[in-house]
């Protein structure tokens, strides 16, 4: 099931915003952690499964341009008002599953939501600290959100992230399997392999095997190692 519900209003300039989101957050967690309403299959029964996703979801980012929350119906009527509205919807059923909703505001210097411009269902949204997200500025603003995500989140991997060194040694292997392996820390004076034996050119500290057959390492009683 997807973790992160991408919510936005058709016609809000927070629809301009919905593709670059959704395809950043997908190359970077996996596209099937990721949900808009373009992911749905042709002849699916849309409302099922948008009720679905927002029911289930870990985060539900709400996309707002500068007019969401007064955006019209075709009677001049907030649309966030109706009941069937499927913001609306989405919202509520991600609140009451208990998902972390995040307002993204969609634009430069956009104000916070006014609680008196919502139902009185939604007016926890004004309350909520929201992120930006500003086209001028959008690798920033979609690393800085992936970031949060990835904090919020305990099911998402991170692709972009550094992979973490186990140590001073790394060991890389791109071999189909067959040969000798070798896996060493500090090694002090010269070190020269062919055939079947190895070569120390220099002191070396510990026990090594240079020849051929089995190695076997005997401690002394008092090594815990």
């Amino acid at each position: 099931m997807p973790e992160i519900f991408v919510n936005y209003r058709t016609g809000d300039s927070g629809e301009f915003a919905a593709v670059p989101v959704e395809k950043a957050l997908s190359d970077r967690f996996g596209d099937k952690l990721v949900f808009r309403d373009a992911n749905m299959d042709p002849g699916e029964d849309y409302r099922t499964r948008l009720n679905r996703e927002s029911s289930t979801t870990t985060v539900l980012l709400v996309l707002m341009g500068a007019g969401w929350a007064k955006f019209p119906d075709e009677r001049g009527h907030p649309r966030l008002a109706r009941e069937d509205d499927f913001i609306r919807l989405e919202i509520l059923n991600a609140m009451r599953a208990g998902a972390r909703i995040i307002p993204v505001h969609c634009g430069r210097g956009l104000p916070h939501l006014d609680p008196r411009d919502l139902p009185a269902e939604l007016e926890f949204l004004a309350y909520l600290n929201a992120l930006d997200f500003d086209v001028r500025n959008a690798e920033d603003d979609l690393d800085r959100l992936a970031r949060h995500l990835v904090k919020l989140v305990p099911a998402l991997d991170d692709r972009q992230e550094e992979p973490r060194s186990s140590g001073g040694v790394r060991n890389y292997d791109y071999s189909t399997g067959d040969g000798p392996r070798v896996q060493a820390g500090t090694i002090y004076g010269g070190l020269q392999m062919g055939g079947t034996t190895t070569h120390f050119n220099a002191p070396t500290s510990g026990p090594h095997h240079s020849g051929s057959g089995n190695q076997f390492v005997q401690r002394p009683k008092d090594d815990h190692r």
